[in-house]
């Protein structure tokens, strides 16, 4: 079965689209925060917000990427009794590691603490979902995982944009965590042999062991937001973590141009590697070169939307944000080629890759920071996603002898 180049972009370009919308009405809802909210109490929102985004990856733990390849190359139809019941002992663990570091920071009302248990909760059965129908190839059905809380955050965007409610930081946050909440309704689209899976726990230990390395890296990858922020908050302050988060924000489509390209690569280059045909290194050349562009796109039009729509509110924020563009855009590239290592059975490449990334921007922060405040942390991170995209780049010319007939 040949999937051509363009079925690819076909389908990330579908998928993009859908994000690209989800995300814009995700946005929204951000900016509208920001402009409601003193941009201290902007800083406490986005710091629990990163946290939960974040603490939730817990709930994949690299076990959506394993089931999808793992369910494809092998065709094990007992994978995903494994892939249910291990979602259930995730979720314990992500309770036990999240309640230590929100009463850390000193975020610990009884409110928040069971707005953030909820969601938790929310976002398991979404990505539990999410794994399914990227099994399924069912694209529509993933747009729509997102576009449901999308759609909830930006009805109440409007609300709050024409002062129809006013709300505090906490009710922004509850907002936020309950909008993933209905896309669980998604489960009744579900083929019906797929809602049979019987809970198995048997093999929870083997699959964790094969998650492990793909696990660490996605955690600390999908939490640099989350250590970025919280770097900001332990050198200066939440007014700061304001300002750094709306800076990255903006900077984070590039994470989602990543997300949407390693959704639709997997399970093709998955295919692919079943068929004997290697890893297609062209596409993969030809997708990061529109991301470098896209990032150019960004900064210039940064610069004129936010003195306007934030009143100058947020103005020590492009800075900071021209730094973290092109860092998320480095960042996004490596990120979509780690699908590779997924593929080709090299998983155990991810958590160092990632564990080295994460190391690297707490050196650089420590130094940088004191010395250039914000402007330091953008600077760690861009060096941090510089130095993992050359080893993934490394890694990948190193394993190529394996599919000497693909160009690089």
């Amino acid at each position: 079965m040949k999937i051509p180049l363009r079925r690819s972009f076909l389908n990330i370009s579908y998928v993009g689209l859908g994000t690209v919308f989800n995300a814009a009405l995700g946005f929204v809802f951000l900016s509208v925060v920001a402009r409601s909210l003193a941009v201290d109490q902007f800083g406490r929102y986005a710091l629990l917000a990163t946290l939960l985004v974040s603490l939730s990856k817990i709930l994949d733990f690299g076990t959506n990427s394993n089931y999808v390849a793992g369910s494809i190359t092998t065709q094990d139809k007992k994978l995903i009794d494994h892939f249910i019941s291990v979602k259930i002992l995730l979720f314990v663990a992500a309770i036990f590691i999240s309640l230590p570091i929100i009463f850390l920071f000193d975020l610990g009302s009884p409110v928040i603490v069971l707005t953030f248990l909820l969601g938790l909760l929310f976002y398991g059965f979404n990505y539990t979902l999410f794994g399914l129908f990227q099994r399924m190839e069912h694209y529509t059905a993933l747009i729509l995982l997102n576009m449901i809380p999308a759609l909830i955050k930006g009805f109440f965007a409007v609300l709050i944009f024409f002062k129809v409610v006013d709300l505090s930081f906490e009710n922004y946050f509850m907002v936020f965590s309950f909008a993933i909440g209905p896309s669980a309704l998604l489960y009744l689209i579900l083929p019906s042999d797929i809602k049979k899976f019987k809970f198995d726990f048997s093999q929870v230990g083997k699959t964790l062991k094969q998650a492990l390395s793909p696990g660490i890296s996605q955690l600390i990858t999908e939490g640099f937001s989350a250590v970025s922020n919280s770097l900001a908050k332990i050198y200066t302050n939440f007014t700061s973590v304001g300002l750094y988060s709306l800076a990255d924000k903006i900077s984070g489509s590039f994470v989602l141009v990543s997300y949407t390209i390693f959704t639709v690569l997997l399970p093709k280059n998955a295919l692919r590697k079943r068929e004997k045909k290697g890893y297609d290194y062209a596409e993969t050349a030809v997708l990061s070169m529109g991301i470098l562009l896209l990032s150019v796109i960004t900064i210039v039009l940064a610069k004129f939307f936010v003195p306007w729509f934030f009143q100058h509110k947020y103005d020590e924020s492009l800075d900071v944000l021209n730094i973290l563009v092109f860092s998320g855009a480095i960042s996004s590239i490596h990120s979509f080629m780690e699908n590779y290592f997924f593929v080709e059975g090299k998983t155990k490449y991810l958590a160092f890759i990632s564990g080295g990334k994460l190391a690297s921007l707490i050196v650089f922060s420590m130094i940088l920071i004191p010395l250039y405040s914000l402007r330091g942390l953008a600077f760690s991170l861009l060096l941090a996603s510089a130095i993992s995209l050359g080893v993934v780049m490394y890694l990948m010319s190193k394993q190529k002898t394996i599919d000497t007939n693909q160009p690089l």
